[in-house]
């Protein structure tokens, strides 16, 4: 069995035995917007500075697709999604619209630059 399936068990087990309250599941919610957002900041470094070196790149249509510290360039496109729900949720993770608008901008440049079609359609959706 692979170490990767053993490893999301166990953190499934461990989170939920340890959620006591919403508190702790916008805790949560917090840690993996934070994720989101430093893959999303990956990308913009990238196309101002250039690629990481640590990173896979690749090409489309003559265009660089940088990854992104989330992993696989694929992967970007399908949290696109998960990142709108979770800044417009109804947690109020963040209470600031500004915050909300620079979040928003710095999304949908992401996904520009990710030269990723699901990417592109999540924000049509």
């Amino acid at each position: 069995m692979k170490t990767k399936y053993l490893l999301m068990l166990l953190l499934c087990h461990v989170i939920y035995w340890h959620i006591r309250s919403d508190y702790d599941v916008i805790q949560i919610l917090k840690t993996i917007l934070f994720c989101y957002i430093i893959g999303t900041l990956s990308l913009h470094y990238q196309a101002l500075f250039g690629p990481i070196s640590w990173f896979p790149v690749a090409g489309r249509g003559g265009l660089v697709r940088y990854g992104s510290i989330l992993g696989s360039i694929t992967i970007f496109g399908s949290i696109v999604g998960y990142i709108y729900i979770l800044i417009f949720s109804k947690f109020l993770i963040f209470k600031n619209q500004l915050i909300k608008i620079i979040l928003c901008i710095f999304l949908i440049a992401s996904s520009f630059i990710s030269v990723q079609k699901s990417a592109l359609y999540m924000l049509v959706i």
